[in-house]
């Protein structure tokens, strides 16, 4: 016989008992409010209320029924679909038992007004029930207790013991049949199963289910003080943990005048008089105008909402600091933001403690009525949109269309696409809606909140558009929800919200598009391919679709569609993450009806997107099928093509060569055709395409404070990780300075304790309320020693132990590695700022540099062009071999250098250079150097590698203090052997006690996968690893500087 287990044992929900029970509670209710005001003399007004509701036979009993009950069923809700407010109110007190009696008693009374008057509910007055008590605010309260330890700890009922073991019986007994009520985890997602075990327990099936609850409400003035919607939620936790879209602190990007005595937003159809007091504010200072009004604790992480910063990294950072805010797993992190900040800081949620639960205030129509309620949280990688997520929905989103009047048109522009791909696929009605209101003012007007642009006013019907306005917005959102929340883990590819979304995703990044207009070129092929492949809709249907999609002014086509690699890349990839099937959802028989399509060969894509682009820029359409704003950077956020096309590009080479088994890969990536200065620069494009001027021309001017730095270490941790690996191990004397563990598996003890001791200083720190540091932070009896061991534990409390005890393993490739820069951003600014300026001689190579168009990332920069000046005088170096000038930056620095030992007059810096044109121009900048330096140089336009064989040859030739090897990196290892006189028996051109100088060691891990350079690198840095003749360090300077 088989064995049956079942988790739980939830009464059945008796709709006509559970009625009559809410009824009578209810009654008992406004009795109760209505004794507490005239009894309430020697204690509180919440105090007294709290021991005449629990004290009644009605409203426990109701209690512990809805306890009891499967709540979150579909049953439950069907039972309350015509009262959404009571509805929303009895989700939450089902938990009443772990809620503290102060929201409890909040939420009866407001259960009662909701009953019969379901918006009086929303007017409520939150202060009544979350102030202290003004006649004894710092007296103690029973009310801030949690019910169940105001019980067991006899502080509730006092010596009625009777009453209290009627109670705590209660609570053991829902410990047994439903552990959700009394210790949930939080109060919006409960778990269910049913298992079945073999007679000997060696087959086991089981099925396993987690049902979540989410609230959307569509509401203007969500900001304003007496809308409680964010209040409810935060004031019973006393703070708000906010994840801020960086764009909401700018006054520039999203102000407009807001009244101050009520916090709303200047708007189409706000009433105003002579008494109103307007103030230009920000959403960010909105915000904080807010949650001071209502007594609620802000803790604000400001992140980028851009998606060219939509990437792990960013998810990471939200997630350490979500964890050094003890943010616990019942407490809602609130989310303000649009489309982006919504997909990463969910995915953050998502990840915290498994899953913490999140509410989104959206501040853009891609945030209002698409990503904010979606449970698909997410960031892009590896050029491909959305690439990484988890399943995780908000527990209630917010859809305010007053904060839109703060939005660039553009943004409302392509915010519109996501409402167009529902109307198209799911409802002709929001399509025959936005045929009559979108072409002329949904963007203009900025969803009827700013009508200043508008001509002719006095013509339109203001009400009359303000209601299709606002019919829109829940038309695509009810759209949405019906597409969606049946399917919410996706367990099934059946998704009509995913028109739009089918190829899009493979070339949005690659183009710099933003999302509304890459899905609305791919919605119009969509329909075109509805047209005339699968022979579901007609031409005029088509033309209908399409006609929508140009008169919103969104994209039918862009020239990045013509890469059609690139098409069939991201079919490939959509059938992956698709299950097995493409399902690309396309208009139907009628518009508003969606069919699926799932077989078509890349053959005929690249026919009909030939034939899409001849249709749809013969000039029938207004501009050419063109959209208006299309491109990221057109409404100022920062472009994504660069770095994606990287990706993309090399995701479809590496396919290539994995298509036929075993074939090799070409050894350098370039044809014989093309010279190494051609290649580096078409190759260098993509990885430098964000390269910003690495010389500083004028110092830095000095600040109060360092900048602002959102990471807990200088670089990615792969950086210092791969470089370590490439270094000398650590003498016999650092290993025993160290502490190793002689154990087969990795020690985590030093890096936990350093956690937890640096979390329980932190919360020692911060456990009184107001406590402020002072400038040291010590006190007077403590050492500075004492102190210092104490602080560096929370700025170290992500180390890892820092010394190597073994040589690493030789690997074919280096590891792989995510990032395009081998440290953060903000490190090397703040370094170059802290840097010596660059002298006269560098900042001339770098203006001509620019001046000859040359590649300037080549040049060296201020932060290595002084680390090569300062060793070079440190160690006194007198001849230098530089192999590889490009304008001469590295060989000035060497100059620069020796001059300063004291070697003017007798230094010599032999420079090689095997390009022409560089060669030339390079001449140029040394002839405008200081007598002293350009004398100090000699130029050899050369081959390196004979120039370096030749000079070997005599016995009686040079020898150089320093050899900087900054060439081809191909031939890194052989200028390596000819230095060390490891090839064909040729002498060493290095002196005894010299240094070889490699640069660019480290970007073996930031070249592209398919990149020659990338593995020539590795098995340079592994050739010198390996050279028992030398030690060598990996220093994480730029991209890499190792010093043998």
């Amino acid at each position: 016989m088989s064995k049956q287990i079942n988790y739980y044992e939830l009464d059945k929900l008796d709709a006509s008992a559970f009625k009559k029970s809410l009824d009578l509670s209810i009654g008992s209710i406004g009795n109760a409010v209505d004794r507490a005001c005239i009894e309430a003399f020697n204690t509180s007004f919440l105090d007294r209320l709290a021991e005449l509701v629990f004290s009644d036979e009605n409203i426990p009993a109701f209690l512990f029924l809805l306890a009891r009950l499967p709540v979150l069923s579909k049953d439950f809700e069907e039972l309350h679909q015509n009262n959404l407010e009571v509805l929303s109110i009895l989700k939450k007190l089902k938990f009443f038992i772990d809620l503290k009696i102060r929201e409890t008693l909040y939420l009866l009374v407001k259960l009662s007004i909701a009953a019969v008057d379901e918006q009086g509910a929303s007017k409520m007055d939150l202060g009544k029930f979350f102030s202290f008590d003004p006649k004894a605010p710092d007296a103690p309260q029973i009310v801030d207790l949690k019910f169940k330890n105001a019980v067991k700890e006899k502080i509730l009922f006092g010596d009625d013991l009777h009453k209290r073991d009627q109670y705590i019986q209660e609570f053991e007994r829902l410990e047994k049949i439903e552990p959700h009520a009394i210790y949930p985890t939080s109060i919006y997602r409960q778990s269910d199963g049913c298992t079945v075990a073999g007679k000997d327990s060696k087959k086991i099936e089981a099925v396993m289910s987690t049902t979540l609850t989410s609230s959307i409400r569509i509401s203007s003035h969500v900001l304003a003080f007496d809308n409680n919607l964010l209040a409810e939620i935060y004031r019973p936790i006393g703070r708000a943990v906010i994840v801020l879209d960086d764009k909401l602190n700018d006054i520039t990007y999203t102000s407009g005048d807001v009244d101050t005595k009520t916090n709303r937003r200047v708007v189409l159809g706000m009433e105003e008089d002579e008494n109103t007091d307007f103030k230009e504010m920000s959403i960010r200072q909105q915000l904080n105008r807010y949650f001071e009004h209502h007594g609620v604790k802000m803790e604000v992480l400001v992140r980028s909402g851009n998606e060219a910063d939509k990437h792990i990294e960013n998810v990471q950072e939200i997630l350490i600091d979500l964890k050094k805010l003890g943010v616990m797993r019942n407490e809602p992190v609130l989310i303000v933001g649009g489309g982006v900040i919504a997909d990463i800081a969910g995915f953050a949620c998502a990840l915290f403690h498994r899953n913490t639960p999140y509410v989104i205030l959206a501040t853009s129509i891609v945030a209002g009525i698409d990503a904010g309620p979606s449970p698909r949280t997410c960031c892009d990688g590896q050029g491909y949109k959305n690439a990484f997520g988890a399943f995780h929905p908000p527990v209630m989103t917010l859809t305010d269309r007053t904060l839109w009047r703060t939005m660039h048109e553009g943004m409302i522009r392509h915010g519109i696409a996501e409402i167009v791909k529902m109307a198209v696929v799911e409802n002709s009605e929001l399509f025959e809606l936005l045929e009559k209101v979108g072409p002329k003012f949904l963007v203009k007007t900025k969803f009827g909140t700013d009508i200043s642009s508008i001509e002719n006013i006095d013509s339109i019907n203001l009400k009359e558009f303000d209601a299709d306005c606002e019919r829109v917005v829940a038309l695509a959102m009810e759209s949405y929800v019906r597409a969606e929340f049946g399917n919410l883990w996706e367990t099934h590819q059946c998704r009509p919200h995913a028109y739009g979304h089918t190829w899009s995703p493979g070339y949005e990044l690659p183009a710099g598009m933003l999302h509304g207009h890459a899905v609305a070129t791919c919605m119009g092929f969509g329909a075109y391919i509805s047209w005339k492949h699968c022979d579901w809709i007609s031409e005029a249907q088509c033309k209908r679709i399409c006609k929508l999609i140009n008169d919103l002014e969104l994209s039918l086509w862009h020239d990045i569609m013509l890469d059609k690699e690139i098409f069939h890349a991201c079919t490939k990839k959509m059938v992956q993450k698709r299950g097995g099937n493409l399902a690309a959802p396309l208009p139907r028989v009628e518009i508003g009806e969606c069919g699926y399509l799932n077989d078509i060969t890349d053959e005929q894509l690249s026919q009909y997107v030939d034939e899409y682009r001849a249709y749809v820029t013969n000039g029938e359409f207004a501009r050419k099928g063109y959209g208006v704003q299309p491109l990221l950077e057109d409404v100022g956020l920062a472009d994504t093509s660069s770095e994606a096309k990287s990706h993309v590009r090399a995701e479809i080479e590496h396919d290539k060569e994995n298509s036929v088994e075993g074939e090799p890969k070409k050894e350098t990536g370039r044809s014989n055709s093309e010279s190494y200065q051609e290649w580096i620069k078409k190759s260098q494009k993509n990885r430098n395409s964000n390269w910003e001027m690495n010389v500083d021309f004028e110092m830095a001017d000095d600040t109060t404070t360092a900048p602002s730095f959102p990471h807990n270490t200088l670089f990615h941790d792969e950086t210092e990780r791969y470089a370590m690996s490439q270094t000398t191990v650590a003498s016999n004397n650092v290993r025993t300075a160290a502490k190793m563990e002689d154990v087969g598996l990795a020690d985590t003890s030093s890096e936990a304790q350093s956690h937890v001791r640096a979390e329980i200083e932190h919360d020692k720190e911060n456990s009184a309320e107001g406590e402020t540091n002072n400038e040291t932070g010590r006190n007077n009896s403590e050492s500075y020693q004492e102190w210092i061991k104490k602080s560096q534990k929370n700025r170290n409390s992500d180390w890892k132990m820092n010394v190597d005890f073994e040589m690493a393993d030789d690997t074919v490739t280096a590891p792989s590695f995510p990032h395009n820069t081998l440290f953060h951003d903000e490190t090397e600014r703040y370094a170059m700022s802290q840097t010596t300026v660059a002298s006269n001689n560098v900042r001339t190579a770098a203006k001509i540099t620019v001046e000859e168009e040359l590649f300037a990332p080549c040049m060296v920069g201020t932060l290595e062009s002084q680390f090569l000046k300062m060793l070079t005088k440190i160690s006194k170096a007198q001849t230098v071999l530089d192999i590889g000038t490009f304008t001469g930056m590295s060989a000035i620095a060497f100059a620069e250098g020796a001059v300063a030992a004291g070697h003017s007059g007798n230094a010599t810096i032999h420079t090689l250079e095997s390009d022409e044109k560089t060669a030339a121009a390079a001449k140029k900048i040394f002839n405008a150097c200081e007598d002293k330096i350009s004398n100090a140089i000699e130029l050899h336009h050369t081959d390196a590698i004979a120039w370096m064989k030749e000079c070997a040859q005599n016995p009686n030739g040079m020898t150089f203090d320093i050899i900087f090897i900054d060439a081809d990196k191909d031939n890194y290892i052989q200028y390596y052997d000819l230095a060390m006189g490891t090839n064909g028996g040729l002498r060493p051109l290095l002196a005894k006690n010299g240094s070889v100088l490699a640069d660019n060691t480290l970007s073996a891990l930031v070249y592209d996968e398919d990149d020659s350079r990338r593995k020539a690198l590795h098995q340079f840095n592994q050739h010198v690893k390996n050279d028992p003749r030398v030690e060598q360090a990996v220093m994480t300077v730029r991209e890499g500087i190792s010093i043998i």
